[in-house]
């Protein structure tokens, strides 16, 4: 029986999960049979604030009719882009390497070009920084710690980690979402 993701990353793995969906058990309730397809995820992106963009998928464990599912629904993201964050995966994994060599993290936001305000450059790294424990430990089942370390910074430190983790990836935020099927912040 096929374990649900959390993360996909193209449109055929979505078209594979959602034609297995019938034989995968539900994360919540454990029952088989009952999840269903049930609309699209919509939000706000980084470029058009103005207008709702579709972010993923919603999945529904039925308990209408004959099926005994928990009635409860939950989400299925594309890996390219962050869970309750308007950036996607790729401009996060752009400021965090620009981070290493600007000092400021002002700097970092604005030489990735990410059109938010800079106000979100501090949020976006505070929400990186208290993360920076629980990343380092899905790495760590990756790869080893890169040595020896650069700096005493814990975040230079898991940014380098998540580096040389995902060295052949163009987005190593991405793919650690995919691989790990977990929010990466």
């Amino acid at each position: 029986m096929p374990k649900l993701k959390s993360f996909y990353d193209s449109e055929e793995e979505f078209t594979e999960i959602h034609h297995s969906l019938k034989q995968t058990s539900c994360p919540h309730c454990k029952r088989v049979g009952c999840l269903i397809l049930h609309g699209y995820l919509k939000g706000y992106g980084e470029d058009f604030y103005d207008q709702d963009q579709i972010r993923g998928h919603r999945i529904y464990c039925s308990n209408r009719n004959t099926r005994d599912g928990c009635g409860r629904t939950f989400s299925l993201l594309p890996s390219s882009l962050l869970k309750g964050f308007t950036i996607t995966a790729l401009h996060l994994w752009l400021f965090l390497k620009k981070a290493l060599v600007h000092a400021s993290r002002i700097a970092a936001f604005k030489a990735a070009d990410i059109p938010l305000c800079s106000d979100a450059a501090y949020y976006i790294f505070r929400s990186f920084s208290r993360n920076a424990s629980r990343i380092r430990s899905f790495l760590l089942r990756r790869c080893p710690v890169p040595e020896p370390p650069m700096t005493d910074d814990p975040c230079r430190q898991t940014i380098e980690h998540l580096q040389a983790a995902f060295h052949d990836k163009s987005c190593p935020v991405s793919a650690f979402q995919n691989i790990f099927q977990t929010a990466f912040i």
